[in-house]
């Protein structure tokens, strides 16, 4: 009769071993490559609401965060270092000159926690219409944001009536 061997071989453990751990590596790199993409577009959808607040502000003719504010001109957006978004109000005096800047004209400050500015500048949001300008014929703008990782970039696109709509992530 004969007796046959049950079980496995060290050889075939080991080979079982390291396929597993392959497998698993390529998973959670795929894994933190999709978590830095959503901690990225999370950061570009905060911009964007806060890009779209800004214009409802200008339209709406809101001036609250000023009270020596004789006319509102609109808001300027200043994306000022690589994590640091200003949002400013612009006002004039009875004359019509533009006020001087002071910290009081410093709506809000955001600070990006998961992502870094790429490439953009500042614009303004004029009154009454959200303008960009007051001919609203400006070009629109466009903001890159980048992961902090610097894989995975997203950009966020302001049109000539001051709209804000964010694009695909992409590979930068």
């Amino acid at each position: 009769m004969l007796k046959f061997n049950q079980g496995f071989t060290l050889l075939e453990i080991i080979i079982v071993i390291a396929l597993m751990t392959i497998l698993l590596g390529a998973a959670t790199v795929s894994y933190n490559s999709f978590g830095d993409q959503k901690r990225l577009e999370q950061d570009a959808e905060m911009v964007r609401d806060k890009i779209s607040f800004t214009r409802e502000r200008a339209v709406g003719q809101d001036m609250s965060p000023r009270s020596d504010c004789f006319r509102l001109w609109g808001y300027e957006i200043t994306f000022n270092t690589p994590q640091t978004i200003i949002i400013e109000i612009l006002c004039t005096d009875a004359s019509g000159l533009f006020m001087q800047e002071t910290p009081e004209t410093t709506v809000e400050t955001i600070i990006l926690q998961n992502s870094t500015i790429a490439s953009g500048n500042s614009f303004q949001l004029q009154t009454p219409y959200g303008c960009t300008n007051n001919t609203c014929m400006d070009t629109p703008k466009t903001i890159t944001f980048q992961s902090i990782n610097g894989q995975q970039c997203v950009d966020i696109t302001i049109d000539q009536f001051g709209k804000s709509a964010i694009g695909q992530p992409y590979d930068c």
